[in-house]
């Protein structure tokens, strides 16, 4: 499986913690962490899915997107966890069309997320 993904700009100093994740009705808010300052704040507000998982879980998506490229949100186009959810046989992949997979990587949990809308990202979220 091969991984194609593209950065989403944000000013976050350094690897965040991604410490807080509400959802509610559809909407997802992600807050991210530095050295216990809130840094960023990325919002989706039409999810159909979403995985909280150890950064040790996602080692085949490091080569790409680790915090070594200065990135830490990242838009995914090919070989994610949509593509790998869309091989097994119960899983009902007409359903998301229109939607795009997003990972953003922290520090020790990683997030990824399933919607329709591109997330809005707030840097210096305080």
């Amino acid at each position: 499986m091969t991984l194609r993904v593209s950065a989403i700009e944000s000013t976050v100093p350094a690897l965040p913690e991604l410490t807080r994740i509400e959802y509610d009705a559809g909407k997802l808010t992600i807050h991210a962490y530095v050295s216990g300052k809130q840094v960023a704040m990325v919002q989706f507000e039409s999810v159909d899915g979403f995985r909280v998982l150890d950064e040790g879980d996602l080692l085949e998506f490091w080569p790409t997107c680790s915090w070594f490229h200065g990135k830490w949100l990242w838009e995914v186009h090919e070989g994610g966890w949509f593509e790998l959810e869309s091989t097994r046989p119960g899983f009902v992949g007409e359903k998301y069309k229109g939607a795009t997979e997003y990972l953003l990587v922290g520090d020790n949990e990683c997030v990824s997320v399933i919607s329709r809308d591109r997330p809005v990202v707030t840097d210096n979220a305080l």
